[in-house]
């Protein structure tokens, strides 16, 4: 019956501000923030990490997890629809590819900072630390109307309307499409 929360990290070695400003200095600070939460709260937590990760990475995410064991580490490999058909309620990212894939599958999903799906509701975008600080306190009061055609919008924006087509071949679809 607890709330069930799934830390979806990054690689340590991707840039913490690669959309802009985020709530915290990097990846590290942001989990360390999460463990601590972990250990105020009631709810089940759980962490996958980046699904291919440079080395050193698993070594951090488990040296992190070492001090917070509220926190179990889940496999990478492990698909998002188990992760629902096991009951995973929210999701927490700084910028994720997980804000869409895991909204369009119904999940609750919360963003760290200025991230790719800021200007869409379908995620929660907390603007202070403060206010991150309160959403995770209070999960069990969030719940968020994800409307999918507004993700399905998103990602024809950000994946098609805005790539250009034609950097590197006439047309890298049609290569695709051919090949």
């Amino acid at each position: 019956d607890k709330i069930k929360v799934l830390i979806c990290s990054h690689c340590f070695y991707d840039n913490p501000q690669a959309y802009g400003k985020i709530l915290f200095h990097d990846f590290y600070e942001w989990l360390c923030f999460l463990g601590r939460m972990s250990e105020k709260t009631d709810y089940d937590w759980y962490i996958k990490m980046h699904p291919d990760p440079l080395p050193g990475t698993e070594e951090i995410i488990r040296g992190i997890i070492s001090q917070y064991p509220k926190i179990t580490l889940i496999p990478s490999q492990t698909s998002h629809l188990q992760l629902i058909e096991e009951g995973m309620n929210f999701v927490f990212t700084v910028y994720g590819s997980v804000g869409h894939e895991l909204a369009a599958l119904g999940m609750q999903v919360v963003n760290a900072g200025y991230n790719p799906h800021i200007g869409y509701d379908f995620n929660w975008h907390p603007k202070s630390l403060e206010e991150y600080e309160k959403f995770i306190l209070n999960l069990s009061q969030m719940k968020k109307e994800i409307r999918k055609r507004d993700v399905y919008e998103f990602y024809f924006m950000h994946y098609y309307y805005t790539i250009a087509d034609d950097f590197f071949l006439k047309s890298y679809r049609q290569y695709i499409a051919e090949t």
